[in-house]
């Protein structure tokens, strides 16, 4: 179990450093190479990201949108 709780926070870590790289400007390809994971991980990440985003302001678009 703790083995999947640090599991678990390491990937959370490893997804709000890519974000924060990618907001700054940095390539997927950049970021891949700097956190030494694939680009494939980091576009995963970005869209999981974005997803869970969407996720939380669906309802305030909804609004917005009225």
């Amino acid at each position: 179990m703790a083995k999947q709780d640090a599991e678990k926070i390491a990937r959370e870590f490893r997804r709000d450093q890519v974000i924060q790289m990618k907001l700054a400007g940095a390539t997927e390809r950049a970021i891949a190479v700097s956190l030494e994971v694939s680009p494939a991980t980091v576009h995963k990440d970005v869209q999981y990201v974005l997803g869970k985003l969407a996720e939380k302001n669906e309802g305030k678009v909804a609004k917005i949108r009225q």
